[in-house]
């Protein structure tokens, strides 16, 4: 049997049911002849009263002989019947066979799209995660840079130097301070 049959029994040079066939059919070829023309021919040669009449002999040596060519004809045609639908059949079984290489290659293709589309959609994900992670990371320290340079901008004036020179103040902003700050340590410890 041959490998590219896939173990089909109706597909190969040796179809078993093939032989089983041709033999039915000669039996049937035979039997026809041996039950309906010999006994006609015989029968003719006994009506006759001539046994051994030439014609009659020639006659029934023809129906052998038409008989053995029948025979063969009829085998004949069976087995290239046989070989024609073995040939359709090795061409239907390499069309399903490159069928589903195709199927499963188109299969193999989606499925890489489809792992190719998740990893992109992985990478988005995993590009937020790192943006998020760095801005978490990065808070305090955006909030103590906010810091100091709010605590620059109020005690320096915008000035992040730390000299110590005195400038003049307004004496009636300095009283008012001092006693909104009194008032503030009268309201503490009294």
């Amino acid at each position: 049997m041959n490998n590219w049959t896939g173990n089909n029994p109706f597909l190969g040079m040796n179809n078993p049911f093939l032989q089983a066939n041709i033999d039915a059919t000669m039996g049937d070829i035979t039997r026809n002849y041996n039950n309906v023309v010999k006994p006609q021919t015989e029968s003719a040669m006994v009506n006759s009263g001539s046994f051994g009449n030439s014609g009659l002999m020639a006659m029934q040596g023809e129906q052998q002989r038409q008989l053995a060519q029948t025979m063969g004809d009829v085998s004949s045609r069976m087995r290239m019947q046989d070989y024609g639908q073995q040939q359709q059949m090795y061409q239907w079984d390499q069309g399903f066979n490159r069928g589903l290489f195709n199927d499963a290659f188109d299969q193999n293709q989606q499925q890489f799209n489809n792992a190719m589309g998740l990893m992109g959609t992985a990478d988005q994900f995993n590009q937020r995660d790192i943006t998020n992670a760095t801005t978490m990371q990065d808070a305090p320290l955006r909030y103590q840079t906010a810091f100091t340079n709010l605590a620059n901008t109020t005690g320096g004036q915008g000035n992040a130097s730390t000299s110590s020179a005195t400038a003049p103040g307004n004496p009636l902003m300095g009283a008012m301070g001092g006693w909104g700050l009194g008032g503030q340590f009268g309201r503490m410890f009294g």
